[in-house]
C-alpha cells in the first residue's frame, strides 16, 4: 500500500518478487507508464509474478455506478487487464491466467429501504457528487425485491509470470 500514482512507484528497481496490484488501473493517466512501472519494480526471475485485479463481467457494483453515475465507462475493466496482459507480454511477462473472484457486499437488514441506504452509502463513498442518488436508490430497491442481501463485486484477476526462454 502506498499513497501517489501507480505511474510513478515509491520502491525500488526490481524490488519485488510479487507485485499486486489491486483496482488501480482505472486510475492511471497514463496506462503504459503505469505498467511500466509495475515492471519496473518487479524482479525478472523465474518465480516473479504480477497480479492485477480489476471487476469482473458480472460485477453488479460496478454496474450500479456505471448506470447511475454521469461518468463515461471509458475505461471498462475487461479493456483494461486486456491492454495490461499484452503489455506485460510484449516484455517478457507472456505466461498469463485468469481467475473470477467471487465476492460481494452483505446487506443483512430486512428492511429494504435500509438495505437502499446503506448501498447508497457505500456506491457513492468516493463518487458523492456524480451518483444520481434517487435513480440508485430505485435500482436498488428492485435488486433488493427478492430475497437479495447482497451486492455482487466479483473480480477477475490477471496472473502474468516470466515466459521461459
Amino acid at each position: 500500500m502506498f499513497d501517489g500514482t501507480t505511474e510513478k512507484l515509491p520502491f525500488s528497481t526490481e524490488q519485488f518478487d510479487i507485485v499486486l496490484v489491486s483496482w488501480q488501473l482505472e486510475f492511471a493517466a497514463d496506462m503504459e507508464a503505469a505498467l511500466g512501472d509495475i515492471l519496473r519494480v518487479t524482479r525478472k526471475n523465474i518465480s516473479s509474478r504480477i497480479l492485477v485485479i480489476q471487476g469482473a463481467p458480472d460485477n453488479e457494483f460496478i454496474r450500479f455506478l456505471n448506470t447511475t453515475s454521469g461518468l463515461p465507462n471509458a475505461r471498462h475493466q475487461g479493456y483494461l487487464l486486456h491492454f495490461a496482459k499484452e503489455y506485460f507480454a510484449r516484455h517478457g511477462f507472456g505466461k498469463a491466467a485468469v481467475s473470477h473472484i467471487k465476492a460481494h457486499h452483505a446487506f443483512p437488514d430486512e428492511d429494504i429501504s435500509k438495505r437502499c441506504r446503506a448501498g447508497i452509502d457505500l456506491l457513492a463513498r468516493n463518487m458523492v457528487s456524480v451518483i444520481d442518488k434517487e435513480e440508485l436508490f430505485s435500482r436498488l430497491e428492485l435488486h433488493f425485491r427478492g430475497s437479495e442481501h447482497a451486492i455482487g463485486h466479483n473480480m477477475a484477476m490477471l496472473d502474468v509470470r516470466l515466459t521461459a526462454n
